[in-house]
């Protein structure tokens, strides 16, 4: 009979860790119309005093968010649900003289989320409507209440799934007074069989405002055999979860090389344009990776441009990863790495010459990114 009331107190509450007391509440920090409706309906079976085991069918109807921001508290919204008292449960409490039903239920909930992998469990006290209890057929029970709130840490998927109840409920006779049933308890268990998951939602990363770092340092051609210094920028956007989204720019620089294995030579490196830069940062550890671009626009023997051009680049993107422990969100920190260079295409006569003191592995890159 309080079903409704445990239901609705169940999922307001769901997500505090044990012993956290309000703890958790499933809204998001948004306007209330940008919840989605969800709906649940669950059926138990609750033991009554004299009358034995019953059914209990209870609708639960509510808004909640579909996504939840990481880091941020979230405001108290409303909870509906409605209780369906079968007729036998309606007689028994006639058999006694009850006019109207009152108490209070506590319900249980269990919310998996990001911060409770392995779920959390929650008990929540409500009460419920004072209800006119009628000769005889089903009658229902409205519950009404308020979420607490809560906060979620990390990002990522969870959902909501409603448990048993416990039912402490009286019976009132016509002026008021308790009827021979007296207060009384009664735990509900759901019947087998049923999805008891109210809703699933994503809680989602607040990205920190993004900071640029200049960088400064140099890269080791393995093939040619010579280090080639290197100057850029490295945008960088958290979110809670310490995911990277930013943005690596490499300016280009002049190699060293023999043509011919004998002729002093030159050839102009060209990263990027800028691209995309994802990864973690964990306990101070920033790891990247970039698909960079490599390309070179122009080769010069003694001064005089010989080849290169815009076609001239290297047949896939160089993936270059890039590792810096420690680093801080503003002072930035030391970058270092390893890649390969893939062979160059579309560079004319000199593509074969080019690509032998270029593409292979073993390439190393050293950057330091400051304000």
């Amino acid at each position: 009979m309080g079903t409704a009331l445990a239901i609705g107190g169940a999922f307001a509450g769901v997500g505090a860790p044990p012993g956290g007391g309000a703890g958790l509440a499933l809204a998001a920090a948004a306007p209330a119309d940008a919840g989605q409706a969800v709906s649940l309906t669950l059926k138990y079976q609750c033991a009554y005093p004299l009358i034995g085991r019953q059914p209990l069918s209870v609708k639960i109807d509510a808004e909640i968010p579909k996504t939840f921001p990481a880091g941020e508290g979230t405001p108290k919204f409303a909870v509906q649900a409605v209780a369906t008292v079968n007729a036998g449960a309606t007689k028994g409490l006639r058999a006694v003289y009850g006019e109207t039903l009152e108490g209070a239920a506590l319900a249980t909930a269990t919310v998996t989320s990001p911060d409770h992998p392995d779920g959390s469990p929650l008990d929540v006290n409500m009460t419920l409507d004072k209800s006119a209890i009628p000769e005889s057929g089903e009658f229902t029970v409205n519950v009404h209440g308020n979420a607490p709130s809560l906060t979620f840490t990390k990002a990522g998927h969870g959902k909501i799934a409603v448990g048993d109840l416990v039912l402490s409920m009286s019976a009132k006779l016509k002026d008021g007074g308790e009827s021979g049933l007296g207060p009384f308890e009664s735990e509900c268990t759901q019947d087998p069989g049923q999805n008891n998951v109210l809703t699933e939602f994503d809680v989602v990363g607040k990205e920190e405002p993004a900071a640029v770092f200049k960088l400064k340092g140099s890269t080791r051609v393995k093939a040619a055999g010579v280090t080639v210094p290197l100057t850029g920028s490295l945008t960088t956007g958290f979110d809670a979860a310490g995911k990277l989204t930013g943005n690596l720019a490499l300016d280009k620089s002049a190699v060293p090389f023999k043509l011919f294995g004998f002729l002093p030579a030159s050839f102009d490196v060209a990263f990027g344009p800028a691209v995309a830069a994802t990864g973690t940062l964990s306990a101070a550890k920033l790891t990247t990776t970039s698909a960079v671009p490599v390309g070179v626009p122009s080769v010069k023997v003694f001064g005089l441009e010989i080849g290169g051009g815009p076609d001239c680049r290297t047949a896939a993107p160089a993936q270059i990863g890039l590792v810096a422990d420690p680093f801080d969100k503003a002072s930035g920190g030391k970058l270092t790495g390893k890649y390969t260079l893939p062979k160059l295409q579309n560079c004319g006569v000199l593509t074969s010459v080019l690509s032998a003191v270029t593409a292979g592995p073993g390439n190393t890159i050293s950057l330091t990114a400051a304000p």
